[in-house]
């Protein structure tokens, strides 16, 4: 029942392995070669197998085997290559075993070139012991003796020709742990992939540079694509570094720490740090691609992207589980529908530099940037419609715009420094402070609130919806500002360069409105409700050169009221007023009318404790 069976025992004539039927012994203590028992690295394996790792033993190709379990894509040596020591063989269930070349002295890297390699689902041994090993894909691997007592710290395997490869099971270093490294420029396509007893797992389309000692410094990279998709990648015990000119994520990608450079860089391998230099052929359509579903779990991110204009698609979610996320692209960032970036640590996003500041987009429509700890954001544009940008300690927007109607929040502080407009129509909120900060206009139809300090600066500031900062909301405008909503808090101060016209409600604990030419309280047309300036507790200063209070509008303080030409650094009513209309409308003061005008209109005067 046995006759098609064989294994294989060491011929000492010979002096090499060779297979015999399963009645034959071998000679020396090692008779029991099956791969069950001990650690002698022999199995039972199909006769055929048997031409197959013969070939493997001389160093030959590996011919393609029909069996059901066993490797259907070609693993093909580069024998062009001078120097090549490398062989594949198989394991009894089908696994293909590659025996590494012998690393160099200095560093412990082994280079392995082929002109073709794939992994199929069943997956690959990369052999990196010279004695017997336990793998967990092939069971027990006898020992590499290209070894001897080395091992390598980094194993290189580099595809040679225009093949590109299909990673489609995991990559297993039997015996001791090392890097792995795979470059392939005709790029790498990955559905189930990912390493076993790797410490780190690199994939790259850079052709590997060689530091004169033989150890690996880098990457020349200038094409290629990486594509993560169907059942995606999985080394959560290992750094992956993704590093090519274009990479897409369609499916789930594990990692213990992950980096992704794009763009045709000059890149460290120790640091990752990329230099960027000129590519081969077109730039491609999207740097970074994660359009579809795919996902990214990792302990912390980086996905770098350094070619000029070329976007980032950031359409699944991206989690850094105990560390930061840093996204940096020389092009658009977009987050799209259902997009998240969550962060235990920042969450830092970046899509401009000085090369093109004005392109650099963050589209976070339906999407989300959250952190556990701070979030910045650096970009040209940002668009948050319907999405959330959040932060527990702090939250800093720095850009030429931001617009959208979703919401931005910070446990702590929230500040924005923008070189052109801010429109808000959804919820802006922080428990410390916010600041905004634009030399453009500032439209709110939506909320802005502070858990402490509310600072609004812009060249004109429109609100129709609130703003309000629990202890103090200041207001300033270089030109103009137009309130048809609500603007309310402790310390009030709303400040304009020209005009300061309040149609709705202006509250605050205290309050203090200045104007370089007028400040206009009156009724709005819209709804025909009388606007409010009232403070709650304190004094209410004035201080423009003219002050016009009418149509059923009301101006109340809880205690003085004092007008003047303007407001004094301290936001008390300094100078002489022009003029004061109250013309069908209410001045109550609780206490004392400090009015220093040169006409008042309407029979107001001094100290009234009702004018009207």
């Amino acid at each position: 029942m046995n006759k098609n069976i064989h294994r294989l025992v060491f011929n000492a004539a010979r002096g090499m392995l060779v297979a015999v039927q399963d009645s034959a012994t071998g000679h020396g203590k090692g008779r029991q070669g099956n791969a069950g028992r001990g650690g002698q690295g022999t199995a039972f394996v199909p006769v055929q197998w048997l031409t197959v790792l013969a070939a493997s033993m001389m160093g030959l190709p590996v011919l393609e085997d029909r069996s059901a379990h066993a490797q259907t894509l070609p693993i093909h040596v580069d024998k062009t290559v001078p120097g090549q020591r490398h062989v594949v063989g198989v394991a009894a269930n089908g696994v293909p075993v590659v025996n590494i070349a012998s690393p160099n002295r200095d560093g412990g890297t082994s280079v392995n070139n082929f002109t073709q390699y794939n992994v199929g689902p069943a997956g690959v041994v990369l052999n990196n012991s010279g004695a017997s090993s336990q793998s967990r894909i092939a069971g027990w691997v006898q020992g590499n003796m290209m070894l001897g007592n080395q091992h390598a710290s980094n194993i290189v395997v580099q595809v040679t020709q225009p093949n590109p490869s299909q990673l489609l099971g995991a990559q297993e270093i039997a015996g001791n742990r090392a890097n792995l490294i795979m470059v392939n420029p005709a790029g790498v396509y990955c559905s189930g992939c990912g390493t076993i007893n790797a410490d780190r797992f690199t994939l790259s389309t850079g052709r590997p540079v060689f530091g004169a000692d033989g150890n690996l410094t880098g990457f020349d990279v200038r094409e290629g694509n990486i594509s993560i998709g169907g059942q995606g990648l999985s080394s959560p015990q290992a750094q992956v570094d993704l590093l090519a000119r274009s990479i897409n994520v369609n499916a789930e990608l594990w990692a213990r720490h992950l980096t992704a450079v794009t763009g045709t860089n000059q890149v460290d391998y120790q640091t990752l740090n990329a230099a960027p230099q000129a590519g081969t052929g077109p730039a491609p359509q999207f740097a970074l691609d994660a359009s579809g579903l795919g996902s990214m779990f990792s302990g912390a991110v980086r996905l770098i992207g350094t070619e000029q204009g070329v976007g980032f698609n950031l359409g699944g979610g991206i989690t850094a589980r105990a560390g930061d996320i840093v996204v940096e692209n020389n092009g658009d960032v977009r987050v799209l529908a259902g997009g998240r970036l969550q962060a235990d640590g920042s969450a830092s996003v970046a899509g401009t530099n000085i090369d093109n500041a004005d392109a650099a987009t963050l589209d976070n429509t339906r999407g989300e940037v959250t952190s556990g700890d701070t979030a910045q954001l650096n970009v040209g544009a940002s668009f948050n419609a319907d999405g959330l940008l959040a932060a527990n300690a702090s939250l800093d927007i720095q850009g030429t715009s931001l617009t959208g109607d979703g919401t931005v929040q910070s446990q702590g502080k929230l500040s924005a420094r923008l070189t052109s407009d801010f429109h808000n129509t959804g919820k802006l909120s922080a428990g410390k402070n916010v600041t905004f900060d634009t030399s453009g206009d500032v439209t709110n139809d939506g909320v802005i609130t502070a858990g402490e300090g509310l600072a609004v600066s812009a060249r004109n500031v429109t609100n129709s919806g609130e703003l309000f900062g629990q202890v103090s909301n200041t207001i300033h405008a270089d030109q103009a500002i137009a309130n048809s909503g609500l603007i309310d808090g402790g310390a009030v101060r709303v400040e304009a360069g020209t005009t300061v016209t309040n149609l709705g409600r202006i509250y605050g604990d205290t309050l203090a409105i200045g104007a370089g030419l007028t400040i206009l309280n009156e009724i709005n047309p819209a709804t025909g409700n009388g606007a409010v300036i009232a403070s709650r507790s304190g004094d209410v200063d004035l201080g423009a050169p003219e002050i016009v209070n009418r149509e059923h509008s009301l101006i109340y303080s809880a205690q003085d009221l004092n007008a003047g030409g303007a407001l004094d650094t301290s936001g008390k009513a300094a100078g002489q007023a022009s003029t004061l209309t109250n013309a069908s409308a209410t001045i109550d003061v609780a206490r004392d009318a400090n009015l220093n005008v040169a006409m008042a209109s309407d029979g107001l005067a001094q100290a009234a404790p009702v004018l009207s």
